[in-house]
């Protein structure tokens, strides 16, 4: 999709400005996957963002295939995502994990 298919997204307050673009590549690779009828194994799974290590493990083997674990993990380390599940590496502390 173009930034013409997403006029109705806007970028997120708080975005650091070297991740605008990458945000950007990610909503858009995000509406072509939808369009195809097709969702990312994060879509409504709490693991990506529990407190619990082995939920985040298990969560980041789910990211392996997903289409938009490249896009994912590159507005995740231009934004400098402190926590949670992104492209398939747990940010959480200590524990990032890249799978």
């Amino acid at each position: 999709m173009t930034a013409a298919a997403r006029d109705g997204t806007s970028t997120p307050a708080g975005l650091r400005p070297v991740a605008v673009r990458a945000w950007h590549a990610l909503v858009d690779a995000l509406l072509e996957l939808h369009s195809e009828g097709a969702r990312t194994p994060c879509h409504d799974e709490p693991a990506f963002l529990s407190n619990d290590g082995l939920d985040r493990l298990m969560a980041a083997k789910a990211c392996r295939h997903c289409p938009v674990r490249i896009p994912c993990d590159a507005f995740a380390e231009a934004n400098q995502e402190p926590a949670g599940v992104w492209g398939g590496r747990d940010r959480s502390g200590a524990v990032a994990a890249a799978l």
